[in-house]
């Protein structure tokens, strides 16, 4: 009976691959293409409840769009800021649907859009808040910064989060040894820490 257990073990080797760990058998492409489908309809969720509490009419003034844009810009950044989180976290289905290869190549990808749209979201509310009290952008950004409540805090992470990306960049990354990138990386937690506490 072993000997032809045995013997059926040869013929009929153990599956390894997409297949045997339960994944679809699809190309690179097709697997990439489903997260990305995820990853927007979840943004879209976003920007709905962000429409969603945007009541109508509210958008009348160029400060009132100022505002709502940086509101949204904000939003959408927070998110991708968590996407960034998942992305890092190296989940064992994650990286066996994409490969560690292409998850890299996300979260560069998304880490610069997180930033961008996360340095625009500072810019536009303070633009949006200088329309409305009629103050210039420099006096607007110093009474924002100091006087409204955590904001101090939050400006130092998003200045974090830009040496982050500055340094990240592949200029950059060819003149710091991979021991100085990686402890500047790390400052991207700190730079989360200080946001929420924001949130």
């Amino acid at each position: 009976m072993a000997s032809t257990r045995a013997a059926t073990a040869r013929r009929n080797p153990p599956q390894t691959g997409p297949a045997s760990s339960g994944l679809p058998t699809w190309s690179r492409a097709s697997r990439e293409g489903v997260v990305s489908a995820i990853v927007a309809a979840l943004g879209v969720v976003v920007i709905g409840l962000w429409l969603h509490d945007t009541p109508n009419g509210a958008l009348r003034s160029w400060a009132t769009r100022f505002t709502a844009a940086g509101d949204l810009t904000g939003l959408v950044g927070t998110y991708l800021v968590l996407v960034q989180i998942v992305l890092m976290a190296r989940l064992p289905p994650l990286e066996r649907l994409l490969g560690m290869d292409r998850l890299a190549v996300w979260h560069r990808r998304n880490g610069q859009y997180s930033i961008c749209l996360l340095v625009a979201h500072a810019a536009l509310t303070i633009w949006g808040y200088g329309l409305t009290d009629h103050s210039g952008l420099a006096s607007e950004t110093r009474r924002v910064v100091l006087d409204y409540p955590d904001m101090l805090a939050a400006t130092v992470g998003l200045g974090l989060l830009v040496l982050i990306g500055v340094v990240s960049a592949r200029a950059a990354r060819r003149r710091l040894r991979y021991q100085t990138w990686y402890f500047i990386h790390l400052y991207a937690y700190a730079y989360r820490w200080m946001k929420y506490q924001v949130w």
